[in-house]
């Protein structure tokens, strides 16, 4: 039954990568299109049980393959840069404090917008340094805008995920 659960996020990925090039490319903002194969890699590795990385593993790696497609990079650099955002992920969610609340917003919002910008700079410093880019782009109003842009989506998409993945916490029982 795993088998359904890759195939799944497997074509999920490809729905929005097709969404991503074809439907939002003619509702640019500002020439801003928001990066859904992001935003819904991270809600996969933020959702994701504590314990486990395998479906977070296996979002980086299928995110980056789109992303890597939809690129001008060497194959291969966003999936290196989603692997190892995905395993900081994890790494810190295991380090915070377990509230009542299983995934909490206080949480998500800098998360994303941390490893939103990560992503930015690093897939830009790769791109410079590889000779792919003329330009260094550091944060203009246009940065600005795209983080706000998908910080935006990001939200919205994280309370339909909170929806879908109410998971009940094991209850102790005396008898």
């Amino acid at each position: 039954m795993s088998w359904v659960k890759y195939l799944a996020i497997l074509a999920s990925f490809y729905i929005i990568s097709l969404l991503q090039t074809s439907f939002f490319f003619q509702f640019a903002f500002l020439g801003i299109i928001p990066n859904l194969l992001f935003i819904f890699f991270f809600l996969f590795v933020f959702f994701e049980e504590y314990e486990n990385f395998d479906q977070g593993f296996f979002s980086a790696l299928i995110a980056g393959f789109f992303l890597d497609l939809l690129s001008n990079a060497y194959f291969g650099v966003s999936i290196i840069l989603l692997v190892f955002l995905g395993v900081l992920i994890k790494k810190i969610l295991l380090g915070l404090r377990e509230t009542d609340e299983r995934h909490p917003l206080e949480y998500f919002l800098p998360m994303f917008t941390v490893c939103f910008i990560a992503y930015a700079l690093s897939l830009n410093v790769v791109l410079k340094l590889l000779g792919l880019s003329d330009v260094f782009i550091g944060f203009d109003w246009k940065s600005v805008a795209e983080l706000f842009l998908n910080l935006l989506i990001a939200f919205a998409f994280f309370n339909l995920f909170k929806k879908f993945y109410r998971r009940e916490k094991p209850q102790l029982r005396l008898f």
